[in-house]
């Protein structure tokens, strides 16, 4: 047998949809099976912040939160949740993950009998980064933003269409403020679809109102969005998000220590100076870190693109490299424009998670179509399969 037909045979192997479908089942037990170790695990990373806010509102009652226009979808959904004889922790965890699989049964609608490399990619991402297991608002955010670009893609365009993406988005705005970073470009692609009527216009724009009326502060006419605080101080996020970047731009791009409280106190001591909150105050602080930041946020962004999409990346750069840079709309809004709002606007170290809708969106977009990038794609998965197992294979069972 010539080496001619070993590859040809091998890349058939690869390709094979049963084996791409037996390896996807495999991975969502596998996954299942993180959740229920990591479920009763005590309190991890921001965990701490969303079980207060379930906490908060069984102290102030349900009626005085939403009226207030001070609350987080998430946290709603968590107290009702609460009924139940479960810790908030073990609540949110279980909410995070439901909104996962979710996602994954939308997707497999979509995509199992035309995309399963994509649907496995998808997957892969998750178990490369699971931080579905822990309990934070992102991927019940996630959940509205994808199946807005689900809907975009895969169903006809009319105005109910472009109407539940638009509620869907503000949605996601109700649960986290930084939504706006994933669903402001697809509602700019439903506004500019096509040339709107009067009619359309306006039905629009009450859509939007009612989406974010729960967060109207009456008294000051504007939206009212908490101020996320750090526990036990009155330091706020970016200050101790500013302090991070210091430090990792200091020890290397992949380096990530999270300051204290008292780490920021303590620097802003030393130094005779307050860290900037805000972009302009950053621009006048110091233009020099904003330049290296935005340098060190492009070389993360590659390397997450490069690890969570895999062989998808490198067809979407084949494809470049031979047709040049012909952009897709809905890759351009997707993905290009939240990709450099993070490197322009974030000062933190952009975490895995914070990029998963975008890399979704990407791996979406890109068709899979000949036989040499299906081989590419799913080589490159496999690999990459192997190793998250053999990595989930040291950390939990120790071999």
């Amino acid at each position: 047998m010539t080496s001619f037909n070993i590859k040809n045979k091998l890349g058939d192997f690869i390709v094979n949809r049963k084996l791409m479908a037996i390896v996807f089942f495999t991975m969502q037990m596998l996954i299942i099976y993180l959740f229920i170790n990591n479920v009763g695990k005590p309190v991890y990373g921001d965990e701490d912040f969303y079980v207060n806010e379930i906490n908060l509102i069984q102290k102030e009652g349900i009626k005085n939160v939403l009226s207030s226009g001070d609350f987080s979808l998430y946290s709603i959904v968590g107290y009702l949740l609460s009924v139940l004889p479960l810790s908030e922790l073990v609540i949110n965890r279980s909410l995070s993950f439901i909104t996962y699989f979710i996602l994954m049964l939308l997707l497999t609608k979509f995509l199992f009998k035309k995309d399963i490399l994509k649907l496995n990619q998808i997957s892969l991402m998750y178990l490369l980064y699971p931080s579905m297991l822990h309990g934070l608002s992102d991927h019940f955010m996630y959940l509205l933003i994808i199946s807005g670009s689900l809907i975009y893609l895969f169903q006809n365009k009319t105005l109910y269409t472009y109407l539940s993406i638009i509620a869907l988005c503000g949605l996601a705005l109700l649960i986290r403020k930084s939504a706006i970073i994933y669903a402001a470009p697809l509602i700019v692609m439903v506004i500019f679809e096509n040339i709107l009527t009067i009619k359309r216009i306006i039905i629009i724009l009450i859509a939007i109102l009612v989406i974010l009326v729960p967060h109207i502060d009456w008294q000051r006419m504007n939206i009212n969005y908490k101020v996320e605080i750090r526990k036990g101080t009155n330091k706020e996020w970016s200050k101790i998000n500013y302090l991070t970047e210091i430090r990792r731009l200091k020890s290397g791009i992949f380096s990530y220590e999270r300051p204290s409280n008292e780490d920021v106190e303590r620097f802003e001591n030393e130094h005779n100076t307050e860290l900037p909150t805000r972009l302009l105050e950053r621009l006048e602080y110091d233009i020099k870190f904003e330049i290296d930041n935005i340098s060190s946020n492009m070389m993360r962004i590659i390397y997450l693109m490069f690890i969570m999409t895999g062989g998808v990346f490198i067809v979407w750069i084949t494809k470049i490299n031979n047709e040049g840079l012909h952009l897709s709309k809905y890759i351009f809004f997707s993905v290009i424009i939240p990709l450099c709002g993070f490197c322009f606007i974030i000062v933190h170290y952009i975490e895995s998670r914070w990029v998963i809708p975008i890399m979704i969106s990407l791996i979406l977009s890109i068709n899979i179509e000949k036989r040499y990038e299906q081989v590419v794609v799913s080589s490159l998965f496999l690999s990459m399969l192997l190793i998250a197992i053999a990595r989930i294979s040291i950390v939990h069972w120790g071999v």
